[in-house]
């Protein structure tokens, strides 16, 4: 997720630590998926989970130059650790996620100091959301109002012809104009055309909800789409990892009816697997 890559910039901002963290909101979006995307974007960074919660994950990486000032009197160290907290708290609209950095010195010593510095990266926090929001954008199922079908214009009646007027002559006048012959009944007249069919629910999916005990693997989303490709209508309980290493994991992806299909993801993409 966040384009602070491997080798991340220098502080860009003299703000104090105090106030909000940065956030966004992922429309339609829900916890797993939002922190499944996260997840993604991070370990193709190069950065490493220190801790991965329902809630909020927590990422690290190393620096080589101090962004604070570190405890009192403190010789700087040989590299310090960088870690980004993310939050994920479910809304009515979407999934609200918020960032905040954190410096820690002298990592697994008893002199280990921590210090916030959220408002020294708040510049790169943006940016890292902003990117968050452009893959969730590009993947996200379309809205209720995107798959309603567009409304058929129906023909308005045409006007009852109205009673004629009786004029009394002694007879017609040779010049005198045909009669004009009326517009059929209502009831005889065609129907207007009915509306397209809606799309077939295949392709209206919406994000799967897993059960609490359900382990989900970094690249489930994917591995749930490599599965619809080959025909797979997703159930419930759609992706479930299976088992993971460092480069791949392996998914048992639940179809409706019963059926699974097992699917091998990496960086490189997903397969079929045995």
């Amino acid at each position: 997720m966040l384009l602070l890559a491997s080798a991340v910039s220098a502080p860009v901002s003299a703000e104090t630590a105090a106030g909000a963290a940065p956030s966004v909101l992922l429309r339609g979006a829900n916890i797993p998926r939002a922190k499944a995307l996260a997840l993604d974007a991070a370990l193709i960074k190069g950065w490493r989970v220190v801790a991965s919660e329902p809630e909020h994950v927590i990422f690290e990486i190393r620096l080589d130059t101090p962004a604070s000032a570190g405890p009192p009197g403190a010789a700087p160290p040989e590299h310090t650790l960088l870690r980004i907290r993310a939050d994920f708290t479910a809304t009515a609209d979407g999934v609200a996620t918020a960032l905040r950095a954190t410096e820690l010195w002298y990592a697994g010593t008893p002199a280990a100091w921590s210090t916030d510095v959220t408002a020294a990266y708040r510049g790169n926090l943006h940016t890292a959301l902003t990117s968050l929001v452009q893959q969730w954008s590009a993947i996200a199922p379309p809205s209720a109002e995107q798959q309603r079908p567009p409304a058929t214009t129906r023909p308005a009646p045409a006007p009852a012809p109205s009673a004629p007027v009786e004029r009394i002559a002694p007879r017609p006048s040779p010049a005198q104009p045909p009669a004009v012959t009326p517009l059929p009944p209502a009831a005889t007249r065609a129907s207007p055309p009915a509306p397209p069919p809606a799309l077939a629910p295949a392709l209206r999916r919406t994000p799967t909800e897993q059960p609490a005990d359900a382990a989900m693997g970094v690249w489930a989303y994917y591995a749930e789409d490599f599965a619809v490709a080959q025909g797979c209508v997703l159930g419930e309980r759609g992706a479930v990892l299976v088992t993971d290493d460092a480069d791949t994991e392996l998914h048992r992806v639940h179809c409706v009816g019963g059926s699974t299909v097992m699917v091998r993801c990496s960086r490189e993409g997903c397969a079929g697997a045995e």
